[in-house]
């Protein structure tokens, strides 16, 4: 099972209008992936009006230096989601349902989770760079425990994937996850959570489900109560990329691995009346939520069981011919 973004745009009447900032990622990925002219052109004939409430982003894969790397990967995840308005300081709340998984750790879910409130990478290079000193080691930890705190992560177990295939072991090796990475000392067991299918099938989803702690006001008294990512990248290094300084140069660049891409699908609605006595929230204060089924259902439908049972030793994870 597999869940796409589709939308229908009209012949363009008007010249050069709807170019929004989704045609333009459009426009910058597709060059950059030697995509003829000709055929990028004709995107030029269609009103991209309507995408003006999403945005495209993308992973480039290679070196990105210059300006190039605050737009792709998980920088421009970040940059994405404050061009849309949805950047918050106050703690969110992260569900990303992955068909493989890499070797993942702390610091890197720190990277995606902070891009998922709005930074364009800064923050989380000065987090993973920072000196050792011992007031700096604990805004890192701060940081680290906030995200492990509200990020929950999906992939089947075992149990799972036996259950809707009979020969699960040597046929489903579109689902990766390496054992050693699951026994690793740094791996973030804690987060994951068996990804079992409403539809009771095996499921190739690379989705994100992103809501605050408190709806993100936005304008025409208007709130956005969560979005959706949804996309084709993993939950990987290789997938959204790493941060790194030139040695050369000593400018930043974004080295990413795959070529991926997405929409961002915000939940946007009319505010509900403000609540009394309700202070505001900041870094570390709000307590995980559940994943709010009634908040997605009419828009990006939530296509696994919540709330999922944790994976741990007793419910080991699915590891493709093991």
């Amino acid at each position: 099972m597999q869940t796409v973004f589709l939308i229908d745009l009209p012949k363009l009447e008007v010249p050069d209008a709807g170019k929004t900032p989704f045609y333009k990622e459009l426009v910058y990925f597709l060059q950059a992936s030697d995509l003829h002219r000709n055929i990028i052109k004709k995107l030029d004939g269609f009103d991209f009006s309507e995408t003006k409430r999403y945005a495209f982003v993308h992973t480039v894969g290679g070196t990105n230096t210059g300006d190039k790397w605050q737009r792709t990967g998980f920088s421009g995840l970040g940059r994405a989601v404050k061009t849309l308005g949805l950047e918050t300081n106050a703690p969110i709340n992260v569900d990303y349902i992955a068909s493989s998984l890499g070797n993942l750790n702390a610091p890197f879910l720190r990277s995606i989770y902070l891009a998922c409130k709005g930074d364009n990478a800064l923050l989380d290079y000065e987090l993973r760079t920072a000196n050792k000193k011992k007031e700096t080691r604990t805004e890192v930890e701060a940081y680290n425990q906030e995200c492990l705190d509200h990020f929950r992560v999906y992939f089947p177990s075992d149990k799972t994937a036996c259950d809707v295939h009979s020969n699960a072991k040597n046929a489903i090796g579109t689902i990766c996850f390496n054992p050693a990475w699951w026994s690793g000392a740094n791996f973030p067991r804690d987060t994951l959570r068996d990804c079992v299918s409403e539809r009771g099938v095996l499921m190739h989803n690379k989705l994100a489900f992103v809501h605050p702690s408190t709806p993100i006001e936005m304008p025409d008294n208007k709130e956005c109560r969560g979005w959706a990512y949804v996309g084709s990248a993993n939950l990987s290094e290789s997938a959204w990329g790493r941060i790194v300084k030139d040695p050369k140069t000593k400018q930043l660049k974004m080295n990413c691995r795959n070529w991926e891409c997405g929409v961002i699908v915000p939940i946007i609605s009319e505010k509900e009346t403000e609540k009394k006595d309700k202070g505001p929230e900041t870094n570390g204060t709000a307590p995980s939520a559940p994943l709010p089924v009634e908040v997605f259902k009419d828009t990006v439908p939530i296509p696994m069981r919540v709330p999922a049972a944790p994976l741990s030793e007793y419910r080991r994870p699915f590891f493709f011919g093991i």
